[in-house]
């Protein structure tokens, strides 16, 4: 039996993010059972990606600028297109006729979903963000429907966008999951081995820098929290805007905060990612969008107190004082609160804590991650 060709394209190759993991783990996963031919963006993942792909080329990095309308970044971005496209026409035009089908990680990835169709390539997408403004959004949401074999999303918001557009039943809901065996280890580790310092309460925050993150309201929290302990406030990420971390690094000097300590690692290894979120005494997602955050699952399987604004998946998972807290993107002092709330008062840490596991294994089971995306690929390969 000859064994069928996957053609595998993902939007970035980050350390860090949702996105870059979701990818990975499924590469692992099919490479078991299909030809891996791979198109990855330069970056520090991508070696790692290249060693479980049987045939592969690099590309120039460069998304779709999804967070909204700018004339720079729409000029970087058709400027990137050219350089990208040298190297993976050729590359596609080469490998075309054994593709049985391409899964395409992220709505970002236009240029490569138009190649695809230009060269009769058949694929499934993955829509893991919010595209502003709503007009791109509506046009590129006609396109994956008149070009895509299947349209795959990873929430309800995100279905709920796009079959508004066009038509109910349009899109496949996968929510997305974690790598379990590569948690688990630590979170027991962590337990036997670490208690936690009593005067000092961990904070975590992971995503890229830039505006729609939203790290300056945890920044601006800070300032209202009664500090009756030193405060660690981790921001685990790539820097992307350079001016707005300019702006949050301004803004906490002005704000001279003698009891908390600000930290900005940039990207990290996965196992390092893990262990600093182990060690956390609770997690804040600040962002203005999201499609689905990863990292609400992951503080859900490692039974952290999250935080978090009522983005994405939000509202479909997190049950506002019972599995976490559901904070306002606008208000500072309503995020201080429930630090401070967690910081005075352990037990409601620990009735958080309790409850998080359990919404985690009746939603993000690895096992149904995978073989939804299974069934997906056998129908369209069939087809």
């Amino acid at each position: 039996m000859i064994m069928k060709s996957i053609l595998m394209i993902t939007h970035s190759s980050n350390l860090t993010g949702g996105g870059e993991d979701d990818f990975y783990r499924l590469l692992k996963y099919f490479k078991k059972k299909y030809h891996i031919i791979s198109v990855i963006p330069e970056g520090p993942r991508a070696a790692e990606t290249a060693l479980i792909s049987d045939e592969f080329t690099v590309i120039p990095n460069g998304i779709f600028p999804f967070t909204g309308f700018g004339i720079k970044s729409y000029a970087k971005y058709i400027i990137g297109v050219y350089s990208k496209t040298k190297v993976l026409l050729p590359f596609l035009l080469k490998h075309r006729e054994k593709i049985d089908i391409c899964f395409v990680n992220s709505s970002t990835c236009i240029i490569e979903m138009f190649l695809l169709y230009i060269l009769g390539i058949p694929y499934i997408l993955s829509i893991k963000e919010i595209t502003e403004p709503s007009f791109v959004r509506y046009l590129f949401s006609k396109f994956f429907k008149l070009t895509s074999k299947r349209v795959i999303v990873i929430s309800n918001l995100l279905k709920e966008m796009y079959e508004k557009i066009n038509g109910e039943n349009s899109a496949e809901l996968i929510y997305s999951s974690i790598e379990e065996e590569l948690y688990e280890p630590v979170k027991r580790e962590i337990r036997k081995n670490f208690n936690g310092e009593q005067d000092i309460f961990r904070i975590i925050n992971i995503g890229v820098i830039c505006p729609m993150k939203n790290q300056e309201l945890l920044v601006r929290a800070m300032a209202k929290t009664a500090q009756t302990k030193k405060i660690e406030v981790m921001f685990i990420g790539k820097i992307i805007d350079e001016k707005y971390y300019g702006r949050i690094n301004s803004l906490i000097g002005d704000l001279n905060l003698n009891n908390v300590t600000f930290c900005f690692p940039g990207e990290m290894k996965k196992e390092n990612v893990i262990k600093a979120l182990s060690m956390s005494d609770c997690v804040v997602i600040t962002s203005l969008k999201e499609g689905m955050s990863l990292v609400l699952v992951e503080s859900l399987f490692m039974e952290k107190p999250l935080l978090t604004t009522n983005v994405g998946v939000v509202p479909e998972i997190i049950e506002h004082g019972i599995n976490g807290f559901i904070i306002d993107k606008d208000n500072p002092e309503i995020l201080a609160e429930y630090i401070n709330d967690l910081i005075s008062d352990k037990n409601i840490s620990d009735n958080i804590s309790a409850m998080t596991y359990k919404y985690y294994s009746g939603m993000f089971s690895m096992e149904r991650y995978l073989a939804g995306h299974d069934e997906v690929i056998i129908k369209a390969i069939s087809k």
